[in-house]
């Protein structure tokens, strides 16, 4: 596994844990307006929209991109240098979305990329 996918796969770990470890948010309809704190109706649609069961689905289909890059990255390592190949194409269209995918975490200590 390259750095890039086993940073991102670390940090999808991690939020998977996270996830499984929350209790599933309950709460879809209640009247935001009635929560404690500034901007009730901001924080209601933050937290509503990082309910686990969504984190689980959003990690779940980021790990697959991460996954697909690897298989053809295996693939095209394992053919001739130089040649044009579905794999190497596939590679090559796959990276900028892991290279994406990490950015997210770009303040992170263990963050593999370029810092701009």
């Amino acid at each position: 596994m390259t750095d890039l996918a086993g940073f991102v796969t670390a940090r999808l770990d991690e939020l998977e844990g996270l996830a499984e470890a929350a209790e599933p948010w309950p709460f879809k309809n209640v009247d935001a307006v009635s929560l404690p704190g500034p901007n009730p109706l901001y924080v209601w649609a933050h937290v509503t929209a990082h309910d686990p069961l969504f984190t689980l689905r959003w990690v779940a289909a980021m790990r697959k991109i991460v996954e697909d890059y690897e298989m053809w990255r295996a693939h095209a390592d394992r053919e001739p240098r130089g040649t044009t190949t579905v794999s190497g194409a596939a590679t090559g269209a796959l990276l900028p979305a892991v290279r994406a995918l990490a950015a997210v975490w770009d303040g992170h200590p263990d963050y593999p990329g370029e810092r701009p």
